[in-house]
């Protein structure tokens, strides 16, 4: 067994852990169903900087994270949704890397960027 193949084994025994064995969903638009992706590796949230817009010197920030899916095609400004999070990230990158594609997914709320005790004041619970 190579690397890869070990990484990818303990990476989906966490995610299921952690998420479930149904925990990412996708659809390619509002209008559309969620569809389980059944083979996912989600990797955690980050903050960065990206451009708004079509000027390059107007930065923002925003909370992304990967996915990495094997043997589907998913397009760029569909919706990623993981385990049941109310947080719905849209897909603004996509790389293949052989047969898996790494999507780049974006949260449209970005509230806790601003306010970081948004979801836990004082760090309550």
């Amino acid at each position: 067994m190579g690397y890869h193949q070990a990484n990818a084994t303990a990476a989906a025994v966490n995610h299921a852990i952690w998420f479930g064995s149904n925990g990412v969903r996708w659809r390619a638009n509002a209008n559309c169903s969620w569809e389980e992706i059944p083979s996912a590796v989600v990797h955690g949230e980050f903050v960065r900087w990206v451009t708004k817009g079509t000027n390059p010197q107007t930065k923002v920030k925003a909370i992304q994270r990967t996915v990495f899916v094997t043997g589907l095609t998913v397009s760029i400004n569909s919706q990623i949704q993981i385990a049941n999070c109310q947080h719905t990230y849209t897909v603004v990158e996509s790389n293949q890397h052989g047969d898996r594609f790494g999507l780049t997914c974006q949260r449209a709320d970005t509230a806790e960027i601003t306010r970081p005790n948004y979801r836990h004041p004082m760090g309550g619970q």
